[in-house]
C-alpha cells in the first residue's frame, strides 16, 4: 500500500490516495479527469510491476 502511496503522490497533481482499509490493502484514488488517463497508465504499470490493482468504479 505504501508503494502505491508514494508512486501516485509523487507525481505533482496526479492523485490523492486515501486508505480505505489497510488490512485488505483498499484504497481510493481521487483524481482530476483531466489526470486520469496519466493515472490509468501508472496504475498499469504498476501492475505489470507485480502490484496487484483491481479498479472497482471510476466515477466523473
Amino acid at each position: 500500500m505504501a508503494l502505491l502511496v508514494a508512486m501516485v503522490e509523487s507525481y505533482e497533481c496526479l492523485g490523492v490516495v486515501r486508505v480505505v482499509d489497510s488490512r485488505k490493502a483498499l484504497a481510493e484514488i481521487f483524481a482530476s479527469p483531466s489526470f486520469l488517463e496519466d493515472l490509468m497508465g501508472l496504475l498499469s504499470d504498476l501492475s505489470k510491476e507485480g502490484l496487484m490493482t483491481n479498479i472497482l468504479e471510476i466515477k466523473e
